[in-house]
């Protein structure tokens, strides 16, 4: 009911021709922070199964440093994602929808340290001790970036492609660069 009223009151506010406009997501009320939390949590731990699985188990995961580190990483990239919340409603004029680029954006992420680890495990692609460091800092460079930009974008933040209404051009910040 929220939402309703919430978008009735967009479109009275901006005049009928508004009436028109599609908006996805909806503005629901946020869950409470330790509800976000234990949602990274989850998440977390089956990216921490994962990667146990593909070093051997358990006990081979909990005697990794690079393991402890990208697990490190991973919570704290994903505890600020839910509590930054940046996918929100957005006033869209144009969206491609692909369920299957969804999919995609879940999986993989979450396979490629375990099956990374599994491969090196097996000696498929034997890595140097020094080349693995060099991937864990690269992750949490890629982590950081990716969390600097949702949150310079904000609500305008969409992970699949998407024309929204009165678009406008980052050219701040990280996208001055880019």
């Amino acid at each position: 009911m929220v939402g309703i009223l919430a978008a009735e009151d967009r479109r009275t506010r901006a005049g009928p021709s508004a009436s028109f406009r599609c908006y996805i997501g909806t503005m629901s009320p946020r869950p409470p922070a330790l509800v976000l939390i234990s949602r990274a949590l989850i998440v977390l731990a089956i990216e921490s199964a994962l990667l146990a699985w593909g070093l051997g188990g358990f006990h081979a995961l909990v005697s990794s440093p690079r393991a402890w580190a990208l697990i490190a990483i991973w919570g704290v990239a994903g505890v600020t994602l839910v509590l930054m919340r940046p996918a929100r409603g957005q006033d869209v004029a144009r969206a491609e929808k692909d369920p299957m680029a969804m999919v995609a954006l879940a999986v993989i992420p979450l396979a490629i340290p375990g099956v990374a680890a599994w491969g090196g495990r097996l000696g498929v692609w034997p890595l140097p001790a020094l080349l693995g460091w060099l991937g864990v800092a690269l992750s949490a460079l890629g982590l950081a970036l990716r969390v600097a930009a949702m949150r310079q974008l904000g609500v305008r933040f969409s992970p699949l492609l998407a024309l929204q209404r009165e678009h406008a051009l980052e050219t701040t910040g990280w996208y001055a660069r880019v």
